[in-house]
């Protein structure tokens, strides 16, 4: 069954797309590229690709929502990967590209009509905008692509310590002793609000009472329990599930 938040997104998306729909008819593009009427065809086709840019965001925000999660395997599904030092990387769930594509792409966008609002819709400001719009589409998720290449959201087992990456307030990864590691810990929290629900976190519980986060799921008890699992039994330590 289909949460509010995804009913309303869908919603959202038929609507918007609905009412540009027009401006992407035949009659609707004749009339807008009608020699001496409005802006030149070039500052008036990369207006139009803003408005598509546009609504492509609400779709996409709607299929993040809906696209299904499937998981298989060790570590409830996170990718695994081997250094040469034979340390095991487990890549902790982080901000996904599609997530990333559609906040920009609802948003970006607005530099254009701020473009076109200050310089009178102009072709070096169209142009201008649209360039902006290009690289934040392209260069966000790409960013992310990246740093998940390069490591930076990789939980790292060591023969004789763990790295925790640099996430969940953390602003540098932590190396703990794996003797010093008492547990694997996994509880439930709710938030209120806009986003809220229910959370599954997991953390490593220390002897010196730390217990730093390595990963949250939301409404998804199966994944984090299996995950705390399997981690547990990795560090030959027990898992406490306080849900």
């Amino acid at each position: 069954m289909l949460r509010f938040t995804t009913l309303f997104l869908l919603v959202l998306a038929i609507g918007v797309t609905w009412m540009v729909a027009p401006l992407f008819s035949l009659a609707g593009l004749q009339s807008m590229f009608q020699p001496g009427v409005g802006a030149d065809p070039w500052a008036t086709s990369m207006v139009l690709l803003s408005i598509l840019t546009f609504v492509a965001g609400f779709w996409a925000a709607f299929l993040s929502q809906v696209l299904p999660v499937t998981w298989a395997g060790e570590a409830a599904g996170l990718p695994l990967s081997t250094d040469s030092s034979g340390a095991l990387h487990v890549q902790m769930p982080n901000f996904p590209p599609l997530h990333l594509l559609h906040i920009l792409a609802l948003f970006v966008p607005f530099l254009m009509y701020f473009a076109v609002a200050l310089a009178g819709a102009t072709t070096a400001a169209v142009t201008i905008g649209w360039l902006l719009i290009f690289a934040a589409l392209i260069g966000g998720p790409l960013w992310i692509l990246q740093r998940r290449r390069a490591g930076h959201f990789d939980f790292e087992l060591h023969s004789a310590d763990v790295s925790v990456p640099a996430m969940h307030g953390r602003k540098v990864a932590e190396r703990i002793a794996r003797k010093e590691i008492d547990g694997v810990h996994m509880w439930r929290i709710v938030r209120r609000g806009r986003g809220g629900g229910a959370f599954y976190r997991v953390s490593l519980k220390t002897k010196s009472g730390g217990e730093p986060m390595l990963a949250e799921w939301r409404a998804d008890y199966e994944r984090a329990q299996a995950f705390a699992s399997w981690l547990s039994k990795r560090l030959g330590v027990a898992c406490v599930d306080k849900c």
